[in-house]
């Protein structure tokens, strides 16, 4: 079905939406009334409270559809003809990524908080047999927000590569015997993810050696950023343009908790950041950013980093 089918199916829909809603006037969808006790007509109210919900969904998803399908249709040759992409099925689900194959995993370990230190030891010391197989992009552990955790993230060409990594891992006598023999018992719990830099974004690097970093996990409504990414995009450029801050990288997940987008922010210290950050919810154009975004958004939670003395980004 393309866009000019679709038109009527809205218009419709659009149509029924307006008359049910007119029979209650504003203040009935889709939720008020429910807290009046002595309404008489609770029982007829409701039916059609929940006929409206129900509406109100479908619109939703078929006004996505739409945006879509226009999306789709752009791409067409200069004759005129329709051309559906190759990569028109990650474009409907997710929207655009990144035009290659590299991927990152992040990872997650819950330390033993009796065994902290030693676990920061063990890596600060030993942490050149893993990097031998492959790219480590940084690796911290928590200050604020969580206690006893540390994030790491690893670069991968492709899924072919991280198999392949990990298969000479397991063979590594150095790593084996001399690092994941010694820490295992020092971790509680592991956790990982594998997600691209969203397409607007490039892994960026400090302007300077010293900093804090905070990592902004945002759960975002389904539908991708086909949805979300434009607000999403503005409201992280309107948080840049203040200059208090520098983005470091956002990674939208591809196994993991899905719809979830991870920006790595870096700050002079957290002063600095607690100071910028006061300033920019002042500033008209970020307010009005967020404002927009926040629409598309379920929860969000931040913890604040510090590099180890081996991690590439210090």
């Amino acid at each position: 079905m393309d866009a000019i089918q679709l038109l009527p199916i809205l218009v419709v829909l659009a149509c029924l939406l307006n008359g049910r809603l007119d029979s209650y006037g504003e203040n009935s969808y889709p939720w008020s009334g429910l807290e009046n006790e002595n309404c008489p007509e609770d029982e007829h109210r409701l039916e059609h409270m929940a006929e409206n919900k129900v509406i109100h969904r479908y619109m939703k998803y078929f006004s996505l559809q739409l945006y879509l399908l226009n999306k789709v249709s752009d791409h067409k040759d200069r004759e005129g003809a329709d051309i559906m992409p190759d990569d028109a099925e990650v474009l409907l689900a997710t929207g655009p990524r990144q035009d290659n194959s590299i991927f990152y995993e992040i990872r997650t370990y819950d330390i033993k908080p009796s065994k902290m230190k030693e676990f920061l030891e063990m890596v600060n010391k030993h942490i050149q047999f893993r990097t031998a197989h492959s790219e480590l992009v940084g690796f911290w552990y928590t200050e604020l927000g969580a206690m006893n955790k540390v994030f790491h993230i690893w670069k991968y060409d492709n899924f072919a590569h991280r198999t392949s990594v990990r298969r000479a891992l397991a063979n590594d006598k150095d790593w084996q015997g001399k690092f994941i023999s010694v820490v295992l018992p020092l971790i509680e719990k592991q956790h990982n993810e594998v997600a691209y830099l969203v397409p607007w974004c490039q892994l960026g690097k400090p302007p300077k050696e010293g900093g804090v970093y905070e990592w902004v996990t945002f759960q975002m409504k389904p539908g991708g950023p086909a949805l979300w990414g434009e607000a999403f995009r503005a409201a992280i450029n309107a948080h840049i343009n203040t200059g208090y801050t520098r983005l470091i990288g956002a990674f939208h997940t591809e196994y993991g908790l899905l719809n979830t987008v991870h920006v790595l922010w870096w700050n002079e210290s957290p002063d600095h950041r607690a100071a910028g950050r006061h300033s920019a919810h002042e500033d008209a154009r970020v307010v009005a950013a967020v404002r927009d975004s926040v629409r598309f958004l379920e929860s969000q939670q931040n913890v604040l980093l510090i590099p180890l003395q081996c991690s590439p980004l210090k």
